[in-house]
């Protein structure tokens, strides 16, 4: 094939220095759905908008935020250039709207609104002159909008022939020149202020999303599949061939200075989201951002940055602003180091090039051109953020080849595009390739961001899959798939006993079958033996039949227990747990024992204890201390619940390793989920040893597992952490670590900060006690470099035990000591242990209970949530035996990748109001990968049920809460299944729209699951049931702070004829933490106060356990999941973590009247309109208060099933001089 690399890589680059331009996310505004930004001329004003009502606006260049309106979808914002004016558009919203700000006194910004009424349809862009006098606006579908007199008068144009999927649309700031963009379509120009519309003959009839104008209408671009720009007013036009080129690409947003000499575009597609810019006026284009976005294109969602849907820039191009959704950030370029970026721009023969070098230095601008000639290529090291110094090595033709075409993506001898096409390669030397959001989870980094939405890739912070190595520019997600054990089933030998044998180590080998000799090991210990057939030695086994959760069993079990036998039936419908004590355990917990007790005595389920121990002596000792535990606690209850109890409890004598597999089921799942575990013990010579598991990390990021035991000195070395405030009563550390094991303390810094420190100076290990007793799984995020892994383990112990290994370290030291102590020795050891589970579960009706690590002291919580599943169940199969119950399947099994729809049958429609059907209960699971919290999203999120309208939503996708069916929040890393009463939704799916055909279903997260949902519609035997007859959307929520109130007014309606029943029903959840004080509108109580003709007893909704310590702990009998990782113990105020959201619901027919009724609303935090004050976390992932409220009043009358139900829906209307509250700086 002869030489490549002088063909491909000097035309790749020349030199490149430190980092280039870096684009901080905001925080504090919260993810969502962003849809448009503009950036003032000056650059000191930014606003931005977004789907599901928000409108934020900055006027000191994106420090402090402040809310605008939060009452339509918006979809595009101008401004003028001192931020006096804003315009917005919105679907269905009757025009444009018009916001002049008033005043801003302290923390409050005012406004006026001024709705200019064109007609009510999907408004999608628009564009002003600065003065704001010309405003051009488009509909998609529909017609291009112009006002020439500040809105007072619009005009249709219809120039274009036919209406269009308008897009976008953009105009010089004269007015005279205007572009625009539609779907399927060509670009649309215009030179006389929009009087005449012509087709731009060149550009391709493709999906076009965004245009920008120059300011004197010179310089135009327009985005779609591909960049198009024009230096000469529109009348010729070229494709940008020096961006990159992807499959699926599309650029969703362009801008460029007021000159038009800088231009920027970005966009999403396969396998990247990007965000490019041009300082020559579109000749050349750098990749400034690289977001992955595979997910998105395969399973219909971002997972990792959300998409770049807009950008903007300042008059000078000094300024940028971007935004993303699904859910995103508000982003902002800010400039890093002087970056210096060499690019190659034309090729000659193959083996000598002389090659144009187009030089500039990114934060100043500066351009300079020079000529090289070559035959070979030089590549430049990459240098960090803070280096000053650029390496350059020369490589040899073979092996650059290789680097340059696995960079490029290219298949071997696959001959590259012209050398311009290669600046992507940039992304890689200059470190800003998509490498960079490689996803992993929660890490006690005070930078963290995008923690949430990063985090679904790898499960809890766990690489799918195994790790490879990355060829440069190549995405590390793209090497990582769910985790799986369908490939790596563990090995399933029986010895003649039916026991099964465990690996056995002996001189450097491994035997996990048979020994060559005709025997195995039965424990972990080898301390008892047993022969085995040798003839199957060589030949695959089958694993063990019980492997996942969710596996059905379905043979029974025999064990002796105490003399009598224990027999367990899978036909029994009673919840089955196993309590498998681990080898050094020597008894159980009062208080453990106690909650064990109490549930025992309300609940069937069956409690064997069983231990690890290989001593038949030493567990019957161990089961004698139980039960002597057991008796007081069991006869201080009824004597009926006394039978209970005693039932429950079964204490097993034999040694759990040696349990026959034919008379139990249980080995198979012992084998299957044993796994090598860490133990840590710590000595010295003062008689002081204690034995721990600690907590280990999560990920690749660093050791994890011992080949052989490590024993060193133990040394406390602080927190190592700059600036890390420590305990006072704790001793001063010491600053020799070398060849020792770090005891440090968590706080201020990152897991990986304080490992690689430790490794740095020499530590052989760490161990990191944790802020009180609860460890968490160690990971690590961005900014840490996580693909560079540490050579030494990481453990977590308890804060308690990291207190007692410091009072060994240092016996006499007070809080009064200053300057370093006297430190005595502490030998810490660490080694590898196989370890069987601690439980096995069995649920009732259904298959094998999660293999999740809670733990004794959580194990009455787990039990309880098994009940619930446990009747969940029996409820399933009730309603599934009933006549009375129609049973409709939305979705089964279906890949959740954020966002599902299905449309709604009108003749499911119909059959709801024909079978005059009057309960409607919704059942919905949210299974994950192998049902392994391993592989579930991390964070809980809401989760919503739309039925969107046509002719009223937005989309078929709708965020409606108007329309609102059902509201769940996803637990924290498990999975869920629930069932909630969601009769107060009945009526919209019966309505007439929805027997029209006209509804679609929209379920809607940003998280992963696979879904099955099921609507279970049940009549009552009544012959002339009331139904509902029309039903009245009430009042949306919105930012909850003292505009809240006043943007809600009351509300007057009359009945309708025949009316024998009213509800009024709502969904109110609160949210929003770590900005203010209070901790709003999450973990804060604020009621909300309803009246009906002035009555308001018994029309109050308050939260009074939000903010409690186990608020949502004690819900878990309602369906909360137990035992999530995260907060979830804690109270919420509306909902929890992993529960459905019930519908609040009141009968107010006995306080109306005939003629005009008043319906008033008003939410309080202690009694009293809310300000927010500054505080709370500092956390840069909390946002504002929210309020997220859907309410609705139902009307019932003997007649309601003869027509479908009325909804009295309008398109949504701000109100005027609406006010919102600044967003804390």
């Amino acid at each position: 094939m002869g030489p490549m690399f002088p063909r491909l890589c000097l035309s790749l680059i020349a030199s490149v220095s430190a980092a280039i331009w870096h684009w901080a996310e905001k925080q504090g505004l919260g993810l969502r759905d962003w849809t448009d930004v503009e950036v003032s001329p000056d650059g000191s004003v930014i606003s931005a908008v977004a789907t599901y009502g928000a409108l934020v606006v900055s006027f000191d260049g994106g420090e402090t935020w402040y809310y605008g309106d939060s009452s339509a979808d918006y979809k595009a914002v101008r401004i003028t250039p001192d931020g006096s004016k804003i315009f917005t558009v919105a679907p269905y919203t009757d025009g444009v709207w018009i916001w002049t700000h008033r005043f801003t006194i302290g923390n409050s910004v005012f406004w006026n609104v001024d709705k200019k009424y064109v007609t009510s349809d999907a408004w999608y862009d628009v564009a002003t002159t600065p003065d704001g006098v010309i405003i051009a606006a488009v509909v998609n579908p529909g017609n291009i909008w112009i006002s020439r007199d500040s809105g007072s008068t619009w005009q249709a144009d219809i120039s274009v022939g036919s209406t269009q999927e308008w897009s976008g649309i953009a105009m010089s700031d004269d007015g005279s020149k205007m572009l625009a963009a539609a779907y399927r379509a060509k670009i649309w120009i215009s030179g006389d202020s929009g009087d005449i519309w012509e087709e731009v003959a060149s550009s391709p009839s493709d999906v076009w999303f965004d245009v920008a104008v120059s300011s004197d209408g010179s310089k135009m671009i327009a985005g779609g599949p591909s960049l198009f720009i024009s230096s000469d007013g529109g009348t010729t036009w070229a494709q940008a061939s020096t961006v990159g080129t992807r499959r699926f690409f599309q650029w969703h947003g362009v801008a460029m200075s007021s000159d038009g000499s800088k231009m920027a575009a970005c966009g999403y597609g396969h396998p990247e989201g990007s965000i490019w810019t041009s300082m020559d006026a579109g000749v050349t284009w750098l990749q400034e951002a690289t977001f992955d976005t595979d997910a998105y294109f395969y399973s219909g969602y971002d997972i990792n940055s959300g998409m770049i849907t807009k950008i903007s820039m300042s008059s000078d191009g000094s300024q940028m602003v971007a935004v993303s959704s699904s859910p995103g950030y508000i982003m902002i370029r800010e400039p890093g180091t002087s970056t210096t970026i060499t690019t190659m721009t034309n090729t000659t023969t193959a083996s000598t090039r002389t090659t144009s070098l187009s030089t500039f230095t990114t934060s100043t601008g500066t351009e300079t051109t020079a000529t090289a000639t070559s035959s070979t290529a030089t590549v430049v090291t990459r240098t960090s953020t803070t280096g000053s110094t650029t390496g350059s090595t020369t490589l040899d033709e073979e092996t650059s080849a290789g680097s340059a075409v696995s960079a490029l993506g290219l298949a071997p001898g696959q001959e590259p595009a012209p050398c311009v096409a290669c600046v992507p390669c940039l992304s890689w030397l200059t470190g800003t390739g998509a490498s960079d959001s490689a996803p992993f989870i929660i890490t006690d980094h005070p930078a963290r961001r995008k923690v949430e939405e990063r985090s679904q890739l790898g499960p809890l912070g766990q690489p799918k899959g195994p790790s490879a190595t990355l060829s440069p520019g190549q995405s590390r997600s793209a090497t990582w798939a769910f985790r799986s054990d369908e490939d790596k089933a563990p090995t399933w030998t029986l010895s003649e006993k039916g026991i099964p044998c465990h690996p056995l180590q002996q001189e450097g080998k491994t035997y996990h079958g048979c020994h060559p000799d005709g025997w195995c090991c039965l424990d972990i210990t080898c301390s008892k033996t047993d022969h085995c057939d040798m003839a199957t030695k060589d030949q695959a086994t089958p694993g063990p039949p019980l492997r996942l959760p969710r596996d059905p069993v379905t043979t029974p079990c025999e064990l002796d227990a105490g003399g009598e036998t224990f027999h367990w039936d899978p036909e029994e419908d009673l919840n089955l747990m196993f309590v498998l004590l681990q080898e050094d355990v020597e008894g159980l917990q009062e208080e453990d024992l106690e909650s064990l007790v109490k549930l025992s005595s309300s609940q069937p389920l069956r409690l064997v204890l069983m231990s690890y121990k290989t001593s038949k002596d030493e567990i019957q000792e161990l089961m004698s201390k139980t039960q002597q535990q057991l008796e007081p606690l069991i006869a201080a209850l009824t004597p009926e619940e006394r039978d209970r109890a005693k039932q429950s409890f079964v204490l097993v004598s034999q040694p759990a390793w040696h349990i026959s597999f034919d008379r139990c089921w249980l080995p198979s799942v012992t084998h299957s989920w044993s796994k090598e575990v860490t133990l840590l013990q710590f000595s010295s010579e003062y008689d002081f040893s204690v034995s721990t598991q600690p907590q280990s990390i999560r990920g690749d990021w660093a050791k994890d597992g011992l080949e052989e035991a490590l024993s060193k000195p133990l040394r406390w070395v602080g927190g190592l952490c700059e600036e890390q405030e420590m305990d006072p009563s704790w001793p001063a550390p010491s600053t020799a670590l070398s060849g020792s094991i770090a005891l440090v303390a968590r706080g201020s810094c990152s897991h990986y900060h304080k490992a690689r420190s430790a490794q740095d100076r020499g530590a052989a290990g760490i161990v990191i006690f944790s802020y009180g007793e609860q460890t968490v799984a160690m990971s690590c995020a961005a900014p840490d470099p996580c693909d560079e892994v540490l050579q030494i383990p990481v453990l977590m112990i308890s804060r308690s035990l990291g207190e007692r290994l410091l009072e060994e370290l240092f016996p006499n030291v007070t809080s009064d000591d200053q300057g370093p102590a006297t430190e005595r020795e502490v030998t810490a050891t660490l080694r590898s242990q196989r370890q069987g589970p601690d439980l096995v579960g069995v649920l009732g009706g259904g298959g094998l209970w999660y293999n999740s690590p809670i733990g004794m002291s959580r194990l009455a919580d787990e039990l309880i949530g098994m009940e619930y599943r446990r009747k969940l169940l029996q409820r399933r199969e009730e309603l599934s035996q009933s006549g009375d119950v129609l049973r409709i399947e939305v979705f089964k099994l279906a890949a959740f990748p954020g966002g599902l729809t299905f449309p709604w049958p009108a003749s499911d429609a119909q059959t709801i109001r024909d079978g005059k059907y009057t309960e409607l209960e919704v059942e919905l699971a949210l299974d994950c990968k192998d049902h392994l919290d391993d592989n579930c999203p991390p964070w809980d999120h809401e989760l919503n049920l739309y039925l969107c309208i046509e002719g009223v939503s937005a989309s078929s996708a709708c965020h409606d809460r108007r329309l609102s069916v059902s509201r769940w929040v996803t637990p924290y890393g498990r999975e869920a299944h629930w069932f909630s009463a969601n009769t107060a939704a009945l009526p919209l799916l019966s309505s007439a729209e929805a027997v029209a055909g006209k509804g679609t279903l929209h379920l809607h997260t940003w998280q992963h699951y696979t879904v099955s949902l099921v609507f279970w519609f049940r009549r009552t035997s009544n012959p002339s049931p009331v139904l509902p007859r029309s039903q009245m959307p009430l009042w949306l929520g919105g930012p909850f702070d003292l505009s809240y109130n006043p943007l809600h007014q009351p509300v007057t309606f009359e009945l309708p004829p025949a009316t024998q029943r009213v509800t009024l029903s709502a969904l109110i959840t609160g949210h929003g933490w770590g900005v203010d004080e209070d901790n709003c509108a999450e973990f804060c109580d604020h009621s909300h106060h309803f009246s009906v003709n002035g009555v308001t007893t018994g029309l109050t909704k308050a939260h009074p356990t939000a903010g409690n310590q186990d608020g949502c702990k004690t819900k878990v009998f309602l369906g909360v999941v137990p035992n999530q990782y995260g907060t979830w113990p804690f109270g919420r105020a509306g909902w929890c973590p992993g529960q459905h959201v019930d519908w609040w619901e009141v009968d107010v027919t006995q306080w109306l009247q005939e003629g005009s009724n008043t319906l008033t609303y008003h939410a309080y935090f202690n009694g009293t309109d809310y300000e927010p004050q500054p505080g709370g976390l500092e956390d840069d992932l909390g946002f504002p208060a929210e309020i997220h409220l859907a309410s609705v009043l139902t009307f019932y009358s003997e007649e309601g099933h003869q027509q479908p139900v009325e909804l009295k829906l309008k398109p949504l209307q701000p109100l005027e001089n609406s006010r919102r509250s600044v967003l804390f700086p």
